[in-house]
């Protein structure tokens, strides 16, 4: 008898175990890895909880709402006018991942941060989101300046997390500091979205960076 009942709680707690693992791994909706952190380290789209779309980790801030396009995508490397041009992408009616919101207090509107492909690479960029039709803003996560760093060296600077994302037009001049955005990983190693003032362009950019390349970084949520 006492055999049995030892048998039985094992049984339990080898079930209980299972279900608790089961219960930890999510598939990411957008490039169908299992997952057992909150966002996906190759894509970063966030694990839902309790219907937000945010990060549990603090490090990323980005959802994976789907947007349509109403006309071409003119696109910024940040959420404003202030920033650096991209290029223009797509055509009309084409669906777009939209991974967060920023609002523009010079132009009064909201901006959005998309990933996309085509013929000329992958890219993380930011676009009016006039450019999208019955977008639900309120679905998509509002950007927040989660840490900063210095780039003491000059850097490649890229239009997403990772060498999977197209080049920057210009490299991420030595010198620079700035806010962080996101960090993310990628096959090759992990990435900061950084913020930073060009004086070669006169204007703001964003650009992805590799963490080896950065210092003094800090989060300031962690105060890491």
């Amino acid at each position: 008898m006492k055999k049995l009942l030892a048998i039985l709680l094992l049984a339990l707690l080898v079930a209980g175990c299972c279900s608790a693992m089961a219960d930890s791994i999510w598939y990411c909706p957008v490039c169908g890895r299992a997952n057992d952190n909150n966002f996906c380290p190759k894509d970063g789209t966030a694990r839902p909880s309790g219907g937000s779309s945010s990060s549990g980790s603090g490090y990323t801030q980005y959802g994976a709402v789907w947007g349509r396009l109403n006309r071409k995508l003119a696109s910024r490397t940040g959420p404003g006018t202030v920033y650096d041009e991209a290029g223009t992408f797509l055509s009309s009616g084409q669906n777009v991942q939209v991974l967060s919101r920023a609002y523009d207090e010079t132009n009064e509107i909201w901006w959005v941060q998309v990933r996309f492909s085509d013929r000329s690479g992958s890219y993380q960029l930011y676009t009016g989101a006039k450019r999208f039709d019955g977008l639900d803003l309120g679905s998509v996560p509002e950007e927040e300046a989660i840490g900063w760093c210095h780039v003491p060296y000059r850097a490649a600077g890229y239009y997403g997390p990772g060498t999977d994302y197209a080049l920057c037009k210009r490299d991420v001049p030595a010198g620079v500091s700035g806010d962080v955005y996101a960090i993310q990983s990628a096959p090759d190693g992990d990435y900061v979205q950084l913020e930073f003032y060009d004086d070669g362009l006169s204007r703001w950019r964003r650009a992805w960076v590799r963490t080896d390349k950065v210092t003094s970084f800090y989060l300031y949520s962690t105060g890491y």
